[in-house]
């Protein structure tokens, strides 16, 4: 069966490696050595560690076959703006679409052939407001919530 470490242990292993780099803040370096006296696998591993980077660090650098070519910052940066411009655009369009389907009326004007139009459209208005003042008035339902004790 496979030893699970704690978290703790994995970012005590985390600051030994930024401290052979130097990159470990005061209060880290506290920290990593009071995880250090109490355990021993971390202690295993802080020389283990050390042994294999001052090895590595010893030997000479390799020179590369080919350079390593990163693309220019413009292209990246037009990357990240064109992600950003789909974003917006996606969100623009679900912020519309949920509007009209809010503000959508269940009423279709529809005109047909030789019909004045503005005529339809002032009679659908009126029908509208022929429906607000027969439309019954809506009644609210109250209910009563017994207390503990109560019923």
């Amino acid at each position: 069966m496979r030893h699970i470490r704690p978290k703790s242990c994995d970012r005590a292993r985390l600051w030994l490696s930024l401290r052979l780099d130097g990159e470990l803040s005061a209060f880290e370096r506290r920290l990593l050595g009071a995880h250090l006296r109490r355990c021993d696998d971390c202690c295993a591993y802080e020389s283990g560690v050390g042994v294999a980077t001052a090895v590595l660090r010893s030997e000479p650098l390799e020179p590369l076959e080919r350079p390593v070519l990163l693309p220019p910052a413009r292209s990246r940066l037009r990357v990240v703006r064109l992600t950003a411009s789909a974003a917006a655009a996606a969100f623009v369009a679900v912020a519309v679409t949920g509007l009209l389907t809010v503000t959508g009326s269940s009423h279709r004007t529809r005109i047909l052939p030789g019909v004045n139009a503005s005529q339809e459209i002032s009679e659908l208005r009126q029908l509208r407001r022929d429906e607000s003042i027969v439309s019954p008035p809506t009644r609210s339902l109250h209910v009563q919530l017994a207390r503990p004790g109560q019923q």
